[in-house]
């Protein structure tokens, strides 16, 4: 099975799941914020925490985006 591993933003499939992925961080960054993932409330420097929790979230969203458009694979929509 020969898989291209590269992102290449000039395909329209590549740009869904970066869109998807997108999607997916920016969700994931305002539920951290606003308290849905932990419970304490965040204050000053402690927003570096939501940053990071957002970019891990992108990172899953694209890989699941690629799978799911590139692939074609439907299960691969539920990962995140």
């Amino acid at each position: 099975m020969d898989i291209d591993y590269e992102v290449d933003f000039s395909k329209k499939e590549h740009r869904k799941a970066n869109v998807f992925g997108i999607i997916i961080g920016l969700l994931g960054f305002f539920l951290y914020v606003n308290e849905y993932v932990q419970t304490s409330s965040i204050r000053g420097v402690e927003y570096i925490f939501p940053i990071l929790y957002g970019g891990l979230c992108y990172f899953l969203g694209l890989v699941s985006g690629l799978m799911f458009f590139v692939a074609k694979n439907p299960l691969a929509i539920f990962i995140p």
